[in-house]
């Protein structure tokens, strides 16, 4: 069974792909000219939800060290 912590630094990897990916969608419609307004809402949501999860794992690595 994987623990929390383990959970938390498996969010904390997919979510740093997913942001990854969502940037280069960005920046891919920009330099074509298209509408990124959308895109870059999505971004933010994603960026906001990486820095709960950073904060989540950097809480559980605390209550693990003694």
């Amino acid at each position: 069974m994987e623990s929390k912590l383990e959970q938390a630094a498996r969010h904390v990897a997919r979510g740093a792909r997913i942001v990854a990916a969502q940037k280069q969608l960005v920046a891919g419609l920009q330099e074509k000219g298209m509408e990124a307004r959308d895109a870059q809402n999505l971004l933010d949501q994603f960026e906001r939800s990486m820095a709960i999860f950073k904060a989540d794992l950097e809480d559980l690595k605390g209550k693990r060290d003694p």
